[in-house]
């Protein structure tokens, strides 16, 4: 069971009436996917960025250097 929101660092409660989890602080009302995703999303920018970001620079850096050695044959 989450404690904290991972929006704000609230406490959460689930509200069994609704089926979500409520911040104490924000009010904001999120779903256990909700809570995981915005947890993956936060240790995702933690660790250097957006996965799909690093993939196209790694992309576009082996692209470039494709055509470099293209153009020198």
């Amino acid at each position: 069971m989450p404690r904290y929101c991972p929006l704000c660092g609230g406490r959460l409660v689930y509200d069994n009436s609704v089926k979500l989890y409520v911040c104490q602080s924000c009010g904001a009302m999120l779903t256990l996917e909700d809570i995981i995703r915005e947890r993956d999303r936060i240790a995702s920018l933690a660790r250097g960025g957006d996965v799909r970001k690093r993939d196209a620079r790694e992309y576009l850096r082996w692209w470039t250097s494709s055509k470099r050695q293209s153009d020198e044959d």
